[in-house]
């Protein structure tokens, strides 16, 4: 029995299950379906359609999309490039379409190890969006924390110190001091500090950040176990050896608790205690926790 050809009034809900489809195989990792369904959505739209119909842009980022989660980065950033030159040519440089696309192929560059390529994107999209939706529009902060982190990896820490302070600021404002997403761009503050290394700066913000994620989010929540990691490195480089010390040996207990004493974290932080300890030439505390880091890694 012959399928039935979808008519032109039939085709474009035709096309949207299908593509509501590739994006239910996207979730359930079944790559080859999904970019199948993904390629001939396109292919059909763009046949009834043309490549310059603004409809095209949604297929051409979902397609891109199933590229990323596999990591196959130079497929998907000729997708977003084409998105990229699309949306700019028939809605316009300014529009919310154009800007999201610009900070996907900022992404993908990223992805790359192309940090140059990614700052110059990611300036483009903040100062488009510091123009259409104001300085202080919460994306408009979220596009100022990824320029900031793409300075800091190409360590031009004065300009990525600028824009943490105000990202910090603003939502500090917006949202209050203990929120997580201004507890998060105070987190990369402090590590721009120890960039700069201004370790006291860099250590205060780590405590602040630590007690404020213990309070807000619990103990056992990642991002509090991550900004305890910070902090016991920031008393490391302080050589308060008796504040990373405590705050190791608590840091331990947690994540044998909620991952595992065999999980790459708490080994991780065993590898610490093994190296505090040998710092202040406890050398029997370092054999006996590094003993103990060799029999986990071992059974793993």
């Amino acid at each position: 029995m012959e399928s039935k050809v979808p008519s032109n009034k039939e085709l474009p809900g035709t096309l949207n299950n299908m593509s509501a489809l590739a994006t239910t195989y996207k979730s359930q990792q079944r790559w080859k379906e999904a970019e199948g369904l993904g390629k001939q959505v396109m292919a059909m739209r763009r046949k009834v359609l043309g490549i310059d119909h603004p409809t095209m842009l949604a297929d051409i980022d979902n397609l891109a999309k199933i590229y990323i989660d596999q990591k196959r980065w130079q497929e998907a950033e000729e997708l977003e490039r084409q998105g990229v030159e699309t949306s700019r040519k028939v809605l316009g440089v300014q529009n919310v379409n154009t800007i999201n696309l610009m900070a996907n192929l900022a992404m993908v560059c990223e992805r790359q190890g192309r940090w140059e390529e990614s700052r110059d994107l990611r300036l483009q999209v903040t100062e488009t969006r510091k123009k259409v939706l104001g300085p202080e529009h919460p994306d408009t902060l979220t596009s100022m924390a990824s320029l900031a982190y793409a300075h800091s990896m190409l360590r031009q820490n004065e300009e990525a110190e600028r824009l943490r302070v105000h990202v910090m600021d603003s939502r500090t404002k917006a949202l209050g001091a203990e929120h997580p997403d201004t507890l998060s761009i105070m987190a990369k503050l402090a590590t721009t500090y120890t960039f700069q290394e201004r370790w006291e700066d860099a250590e205060r913000l780590e405590e602040r950040v630590t007690d404020a994620r213990e309070r807000v989010l619990g103990a056992d929540h990642p991002d509090t176990l991550t900004s305890m990691a910070s902090l016991v490195s920031a008393y490391e480089v302080r050589e308060a050896w008796g504040k990373a010390e405590e705050l190791g040996l608590r840091l331990v207990g947690i994540q044998e608790r909620t991952l595992g004493a065999r999980h790459r974290d708490t080994l991780d932080s065993v590898g610490r205690l093994v190296y505090l300890n040998k710092r202040q030439e406890r050398w029997g505390e370092a054999e006996a926790w590094e003993v103990r880091r060799n029999a986990d890694r071992e059974v793993a």
